[in-house]
């Protein structure tokens, strides 16, 4: 199987990371959801420290940025995370995910896409991403869906009443929205330069292509190149 991320409880000692993540969510506002937890391994991060790993010790060096051209900073996520890219579920497993492990993984391109859990937008954008995932996959890759007002209880949530098949993730750092973006913004990002390729806004769903619709052709289109 085709391991697709590293999760970090502990200092890791290897860095051939594959990824497959996943991307867009939106409004949990008339979401219900069950009480019980979703199956999987919950990892303890808290131990984590940074200054031991040898993935963030060779992330690329700032001056970092949000805007197109820029390098991004090594930022730090946890959520329900797919593990294999070439097979695209509903992910089940809660860990932690940074850009380094983006980085030093097997993947040329990641798209990002941010959603809140309140915005109706933002679940039109989680529908039409649920559609789009396993393209950007088959190309090669990662796709990722950051809720940015998300917690493990409201993550989870959306993961059960979307069913999003790629890794729905919130960011640890709150100077991750204002460097990239609120919700419906979207990026991809060079994984071989970390620096920022793309980046669009949008939701309405009356666009010729939406923002997910958008966000999946131009990784396709930044895999293709980079074959």
């Amino acid at each position: 199987m085709r391991r697709l991320l590293a999760f970090r409880p502990q200092p890791p000692t290897a860095v051939g990371l594959p990824l497959a993540v996943a991307l867009s969510l939106g409004a949990l506002g008339g979401c219900g959801g069950e009480d019980e937890r979703l199956p999987g391994t919950s990892i303890d991060t808290s131990a984590f420290d940074p200054s031991l790993d040898p993935l963030v010790a060779s992330y690329p060096p700032g001056p970092y940025g949000g805007q197109v051209g820029d390098v991004i900073e090594d930022f730090e996520f946890e959520g329900y995370l797919v593990e294999d890219a070439s097979t695209p579920t509903v992910p089940t497993t809660f860990g932690a995910l940074s850009l380094a492990d983006l980085h030093h993984g097997t993947e040329p391109f990641a798209l990002l896409v941010m959603a809140e859990s309140w915005c109706e937008g933002s679940c039109i954008t989680t529908e039409e991403l649920a559609l789009e995932t396993a393209r950007g996959a088959a190309a090669g890759g990662v796709v990722v869906e950051v809720l940015l007002d998300g917690d493990h209880d409201v993550t989870e949530e959306w993961v059960r009443t979307f069913e999003l098949p790629a890794s729905t993730v919130y960011p640890l750092d709150p100077d991750f929205e204002a460097t990239i973006g609120g919700r419906e913004w979207a990026v991809v990002i060079d994984l071989g330069t970390q620096r920022i390729v793309w980046r669009d806004f949008g939701s309405d769903a009356s666009q010729e292509a939406p923002i997910a619709v958008r966000g999946v052709d131009e990784l396709v289109r930044r895999c293709g190149s980079a074959d």
